[in-house]
This record gives C-alpha cells, structure tokens and sequence, in this order.
C-alpha cells in the first residue's frame, strides 16, 4: 500500500481545468521531489492533497483512505507545512507546540518532549520564537506538523530563505524521517539543485498534468555511466584503444568521454596508469536536475 495515491485526479475552476488527470504514488520512507514552472498547478494539486479544496473528478487515497469518502480520518495522517510555518513570535516554542497540540486529542506532553528531542530544539524550547534563526523556525514547523505522528509530511518551500548550513541541517532532518523513522515526504520546491541532493524520486507537472517522473537514487545506480578522463586526449584515446578496440571514444578540449560500467572503471583507470597515461581527473558526468527540468518544461514559466 502507498502512503499517498493520486488517482486520476482532475481539477475544474469556473470551467478550467487546472490539473488534468494527475496521477501518481507517494512510498512510506521515500522523499518525493514535486516540480514545476510557476503555474503549472503544484499548489492546487497540495490544496487537494492537504483537503483544502475538493477534488472535480477522480480520488487521493491517503495511507488506505479515500480523501472524498473518508476525509477525516485521511486527513489526520498528513502533516504539512506551506512555505514559512505558522508560529506566534511572541510565545516561546514549548508554549507554540502545546497550543497546537490542542488540536490534537491524542497528543500530550511526551509526545511533544519525543518530538522536541528527535528534531533537537530541546536548547532552544523556552526561548521567543522572534528570536529563532530562520533554519529554527523551520525545525519547530516541522516538530508542530508532527505532533499527531502523520504518515505523511507534504512541504512547500522548507528551505525558502535559508542560508546553506540551515539547508544542509533541514536536508538532513528530512532524510533522518524519510529513512529512519518511515514517513512518507512530498517537497515542492524551486531549488532543483537542493532537491536532487534530498528527493529519492523526483515529478514534473506542467499544465497541471505529469510530463516527467524519474527515480533518483536508481539514476545514480545505473550500471551504465558516461566518464570523463582528463588528461592528454590523444594519448589517453591511444591507451584505452590498447585496452579495448570497439571502445567509443568521444574527444574534449582537456580529455576524452567514454561510457561504460560502473564497476569496470577502476580497471581502466588502472590500464591508464600500467601505460604511464598523466590523468588528472576522473568523473561521472551526468544531466542535473536543473538540465532535465528545463529539457521538459523548457527555458520559461508558461505564465499560469
């Protein structure tokens, strides 16, 4: 069973349709990268998901529940944050997190210590919220969406406004959830760069309709990977002709790119060297992100 299942799912607004039969799943323990150009439709989608507004046609089952037939109880396992968390300044965390656990009748205070100690705020519980750092803020947001232990944790924006140690720290506290403790994680973000560094999965929308899904930790897996060796081409391109003859070699300004298995790599590099061949570098070179996204959705926002 997924966490989260968009089955379908088509959104009509005074006859236009926003999303258009937008389907796919969410696993328990993955982090799901949701992309797009400004428009497309990724905040309306989360409106849906998060039961703020009604689906036109088709169905999300949250973890087993339909959200059309069964909305309460499939709301009350989604945990959410939509760009900058909604704390009160002036109250000290301890007292942000106990006056949001009213909302909640099976939360008491030790779930909130348990909360507290597994984001590690506990230094900074009774200081004013006015105080905290932006990376803080984003921590007691996610402590408070948390509270009633959700299977699943929808983001929009978690590291709008960081610096790079805060979203390296809020990074880490999500892939500590995701793995470790199982829950189910949808970020939409801008920062394609933060999200291939974070998201095992990643989903393109585009006029509110699934253009592009692709699996990031298997990506980095894959068995077949183009190199760059850097070092003189001609020589290097004489050495690894000696080595393997149908080898396709394609030349660069400062070396040579070749594709091949992973695992054979460090016999090639070996082979260079056996050839006294001088390299300088060796790397897999691959699409970012950022290339892929705008390989789909091209260079500009469609203006929606």
């Amino acid at each position: 069973m997924y966490a989260l299942e968009l089955q379908n799912v088509t959104k009509r607004i005074k006859e236009q349709e926003i999303i258009s039969n937008l389907s796919f799943e969410l696993k328990y323990g993955e982090i799901l990268g949701f992309l797009g150009p400004n428009g497309a439709g990724k905040t309306t989608t989360i409106r849906m998901i998060t039961g703020l507004m009604k689906v036109t046609d088709g169905d999300i089952i949250v973890a087993g529940k339909s959200i059309q037939k069964e909305w309460r109880p499939s709301i009350s396992q989604i945990g959410a944050i939509i760009e900058t968390p909604s704390l009160y300044p002036y109250m000290t965390g301890r007292q942000n997190l106990r006056y949001f656990s009213r909302m909640y009748t099976e939360v008491d205070e030790n779930r909130i210590n348990d909360v507290v100690i597994r984001l590690e705020i506990d230094k900074v519980l009774d200081q004013k919220v006015k105080n905290y750092s932006l990376g803080m803020k984003q921590r007691l947001g996610i402590a408070v969406a948390l509270l009633h232990q959700p299977q699943i944790l929808i983001l929009d924006e978690p590291t709008n406004g960081l610096d790079p140690a805060g979203i390296k720290e809020i990074r880490n506290y999500l892939k500590y959830l995701a793995h470790q403790e199982n829950i189910a994680i949808l970020v939409s973000s801008h920062l394609l760069a933060e999200v291939e560094l974070m998201c095992d999965r990643v989903i393109i929308i585009q006029n509110g309709k699934r253009v592009f899904i692709q699996d990031l930790k298997e990506n980095r897996m894959k068995q077949q990977q183009k190199v760059k060796i850097k070092g003189d081409p001609i020589q290097v391109t004489n050495a690894l002709h000696l080595y393997d003859p149908q080898l396709k070699i394609s030349q660069a300004d400062d070396g040579v790119l070749i594709t091949r298995a992973v695992d054979e790599i460090p016999e090639i590099i070996y082979h260079l060297a056996q050839e006294r061949i001088r390299i300088y570098e060796v790397y897999v070179v691959s699409k970012s992100l950022e290339e892929k996204f705008l390989e789909v959705v091209g260079d500009k926002d469609d203006g929606r």
